[in-house]
């Protein structure tokens, strides 16, 4: 049996749909509760937090100098995109663990997949509330500052 360049075109195709689908299918099983859960939380927490956290760096320079330059609207833009994917990213990866903990083999790792769940969601909490507190006094700072070199220039 011979094989055409369609053949091997088809099924190059054929073969990266696949890898697709199973991708897809791994995160919607996650979302399911229906994947492993060693898979969900180690690939999924642990391994996809880490690449969205690297993601974060460079965006986090290019904010710090775009404000450096003036630029505070672009600067806090280009700061908080990643930090909403981030947090999408936690919640979408919270809920998978949270829902393939009973997969486990083990009975102390089904509870400690959710012990864990909880701690992290409560961690991500206290760090968002103490982001928006830090937030809010660098913006009253910054008015203050702007107001005082105004009566002083007046």
């Amino acid at each position: 049996m011979t094989h055409t360049a369609l053949d091997h075109t088809a099924a190059t195709h054929d073969d990266e749909a696949h890898v697709s689908s199973t991708y897809r299918g791994f995160l919607a099983d996650c979302w399911r509760g229906k994947a492993r859960a060693w898979q969900a939380f180690w690939i999924l927490l642990v391994a996809g937090s880490f690449m969205i956290s690297l993601l974060n760096v460079p965006m986090g320079i290019a904010a710090s100098l775009m404000y450096r330059a003036g630029q505070t609207v672009p600067a806090l833009a280009v700061f908080a995109l990643p930090s909403v994917v981030g947090l999408c990213w936690l919640v979408f990866a919270l809920v998978g663990v949270w829902r393939c903990a009973p997969n486990a083999d083990l009975a102390v790792s089904r509870i400690a997949s959710r012990v864990a769940v909880v701690l992290v969601a409560a961690l991500a909490i206290v760090q968002l509330m103490a982001g928006i507190e830090a937030g809010q006094q660098s913006i009253a700072e910054q008015r203050a500052k702007a107001a005082a070199e105004a009566s002083q220039g007046r």
